[in-house]
């Protein structure tokens, strides 16, 4: 069995999107709406990968790479997130610039995102 990616989205229709794709390429995938639910999770699972949105409102993404880095530092995080906000472009670049391995703006080209993936977990 392959190790699971982690998938943080608050927005259910972006979550289940983004499970149902990995999940599709052969992936095991399991999606969070809840940041501290999924990272619940990865305490007690040997996460391969986490994608996480950059804007929710419990822990956004910037928290939850910061935790993973300090936690889980053999754990690859991909930022995702929206750039209908003025702002939203910036805070994804950071992400990046901060160590995310890869940002991706919504909405997600699948097979970008797929190749990423199998990138990142070769």
């Amino acid at each position: 069995m392959n190790r699971p990616i982690v998938v943080i989205d608050d927005h259910p229709e972006h979550l289940e999107f983004i499970v149902t794709l990995l999940r599709r390429a052969g992936f095991s995938a399991q999606g969070f709406a809840s940041a501290r639910r999924a990272l619940d999770f990865i305490a007690r699972s040997n996460t391969a990968l986490v994608v996480t949105d950059v804007f929710m409102p419990e822990l956004d993404g910037f928290e939850v790479m910061q935790i993973i880095r300090r936690d889980y530092p053999g754990i690859a995080v991909i930022g995702i997130g929206g750039s209908r906000k003025s702002y939203g472009a910036s805070l994804l670049k950071a992400m990046g610039e901060l160590g995310a391995a890869a940002i991706f703006e919504k909405p997600i080209d699948p097979v970008s995102l797929i190749a990423e993936v199998r990138c990142l977990l070769e």
